[in-house]
């Protein structure tokens, strides 16, 4: 019943927000955790919870190009990385062998240009004057920063099941280029 534009608004406007990342080196993650009250827009495809509502939404914000600062995003690049994910996602997703686990999350939206001042209010508050453009990707339930977990008796499994899953996305053809265990998600 949704576009994917009217999707992604419905959600924002029925969620909650808290930072999940900002150890990325051009970005920023927010989780949205769609309110208890909120049907979601968005149902799961993965083997474990088929056709389960997704409750929490990854966005992942970048600075968009003014002038020639570093560590800032063009919308092209947003592009190219929303583009390759989505090849990852059904490359690996219909794979026999992982059994409808793809590797990576699935995107829901992606905008690449400036968004609204109403979304960045929502977000950042009203004095956030940066462009920002977002990728939005589904967060699967009780998954974890694998930093997160350095405290649990199988951490050390869970590092090398970061390790093999990085090994599968070589297997199929790419490179991570922001490898790092605050970047993997584990769910024990």
């Amino acid at each position: 019943n949704y576009t994917p534009k009217t999707a992604i608004h419905y959600f924002i406007e029925h969620a909650s927000f808290s930072l999940f990342s900002d150890d990325g080196s051009t970005s920023i993650i927010i989780k949205g955790s769609l309110n208890p009250d909120a049907e979601s827009p968005y149902r799961m495809v993965r083997t474990q919870c088929f056709h389960s509502q997704v409750r929490h939404i990854l966005f992942k914000f970048f600075a968009l190009t003014r002038g020639s600062k570093k560590k800032i995003t063009s919308p092209e690049h947003i592009r190219y990385e929303t583009k390759i994910q989505q090849l990852i996602y059904r490359k690996s997703f219909y794979d026999p062998k992982t059994l409808l686990e793809p590797l990576c999350p699935a995107i829901l939206y992606s905008h690449p240009e400036a968004i609204n001042a109403r979304t960045k209010q929502i977000f950042f508050g009203e004095d956030f004057t940066q462009d920002i453009g977002f990728i939005a990707m589904e967060c699967m339930d009780d998954y974890k920063k694998l930093t997160s977990l350095q405290n649990s008796p199988k951490y050390e499994l869970y590092k090398f099941m970061a390790m093999y899953e990085l090994s599968k996305l070589h297997k199929i053809g790419y490179m991570h280029n922001d490898f790092h265990f605050d970047n993997v998600l584990i769910h024990e």
